[in-house]
């Protein structure tokens, strides 16, 4: 079976204890993206929270995705343009933002 893509979590999946990325990894994920295999690194954090890991690993040259708000938003790295983007309703945010308050 050959892979086309490649998604990777963050914290203490692509990156070590320390929130970086060590050189042994860096190293197999560009040669990876060489043979033609896509990264998405995907987080619960928001998008501005991942952008630096996707620099260094070079996601724009390769054509990787930024997958960032646990699914909320996907973005192309080639061109930093929004794919796909999924937030709360403002209904929905004031319904969780009460229910919250309510449980203190």
């Amino acid at each position: 079976m050959q892979y086309r893509f490649l998604v990777l979590d963050l914290d203490g999946t692509l990156t070590n204890s320390q929130k970086v990325i060590t050189p042994r990894t860096k190293e197999v994920l560009i040669r990876a993206q060489e043979k033609g295999i896509c990264l998405v690194l995907a987080s619960g954090r928001p998008t501005h929270g991942i952008v630096h890991l996707a620099e260094e690993l070079e996601l724009n040259k390769y054509g990787g995705y930024i997958l960032a708000f646990n699914g909320g938003e996907l973005i192309d790295s080639k061109n930093n343009e929004i794919v796909f983007e999924q937030g709360l309703d403002k209904n929905d945010i004031k319904t969780v933002y009460n229910a919250a308050k309510k449980l203190n």
